[in-house]
């Protein structure tokens, strides 16, 4: 309940000082080799100065682009706008026929 709540004033935030915003997609594997995602947001705050703010940490089933895509389905359930999306940053995107 905590982080939910702290996710949603995160949305909240860049929907009352930015309403656009750039996601950013980086994955990672861990120690044990599972791949992870993490998906930030990064929006100008009312100082006009950029900011990032981490959302959430996904274990994908692939690094395949359309599995990511699918993903960001979550968006819209946060009640981010895909038409206030100005920006996408993917890190080792299609390398290795993924």
């Amino acid at each position: 309940m905590i982080s939910h709540g702290v996710l949603r004033r995160i949305v909240a935030t860049v929907k009352e000082e930015s309403r656009q915003y750039a996601i950013i997609v980086d994955g990672t594997q861990d120690c044990t080799g599972q791949e992870q995602e993490s998906f930030c947001v990064r929006y100008v705050n009312a100082e006009l100065e950029p900011a990032e703010a981490f959302l959430w940490l996904y274990l994908p089933n692939d690094t395949k682009g359309s599995t990511i895509a699918d993903v960001m389905d979550a968006l819209l359930r946060l009640d981010l706008p895909i038409h206030d999306l100005r920006g996408q940053t993917y890190d080792g995107c299609c390398q290795h026929g993924r």
